[in-house]
């Protein structure tokens, strides 16, 4: 009798142990995810807002943040070659004819005040890049990059037809990428911090 007794005591604490097992099971799980979850990422929309609340971009249009990337429009200094030389110029409300095969410099509207643990990378957006627009392969954005536009680096690859750009036009998109804080900052050893403007190679 003693044996059933303990036998039917045993068998009705075996599922408050089963329930506190499972429970200390999922929660050791949470933990170690928690610890090692991927904290490195290409920022989406909602991250984008986060970040851009925290000032790491100035002069953006709400409006214009996708899924998993924000779009920058053409600011209204160019510059463009003559002879041998780059000129600066200012668009007026008329734009400026990107002629086939020209190569010029342009600017984003939008300010960059960079994080040590964001870089970011700028690509065209597809509606100009089927219309012929070209840009350059300089599309790294580092960590540190502060107080200044992005300087785009433009050509128009079609044959027989200009392309016509004026400033407030959607040009690009900035990809941002989450990552470690680094040691060494764009804007310590930066030389490109503090361009408000559309700005030509500072040399090699």
């Amino acid at each position: 009798m003693q044996s059933r007794v303990k036998t039917r005591g045993f068998k009705s604490i075996f599922p408050m142990i089963y329930l506190f097992s499972y429970s200390l099971i999922s929660l050791t799980a949470y933990l170690i995810w928690q610890a090692i979850r991927p904290r490195y990422c290409i920022l989406v929309d909602w991250q984008i807002r986060e970040l851009i609340k925290k000032g790491a971009i100035a002069g953006y249009n709400p409006d214009f943040i996708n899924a998993s990337s924000l779009d920058v429009r053409l600011g209204k200094h160019i510059e463009i070659e003559r002879g041998t030389e780059l000129v600066k110029i200012t668009m007026g409300k008329e734009g400026y004819h990107l002629t086939p095969g020209e190569f010029i410099l342009a600017e984003t509207v939008e300010v960059f005040n960079l994080p040590d643990n964001i870089s970011c990378e700028f690509r065209l957006r597809s509606s100009p890049a089927r219309m012929g627009q070209g840009h350059a392969l300089a599309v790294w954005i580092d960590p540190g990059f502060n107080n200044s536009v992005l300087t785009l680096e433009l050509k128009n690859y079609r044959q027989n037809a200009s392309i016509h750009l004026y400033p407030g036009m959607r040009i690009g998109q900035i990809i941002f990428h989450r990552h470690a804080h680094c040691e060494t900052s764009y804007r310590v050893k930066g030389r490109y911090n503090g361009d408000r403007q559309v700005t030509a190679s500072k040399g090699v």
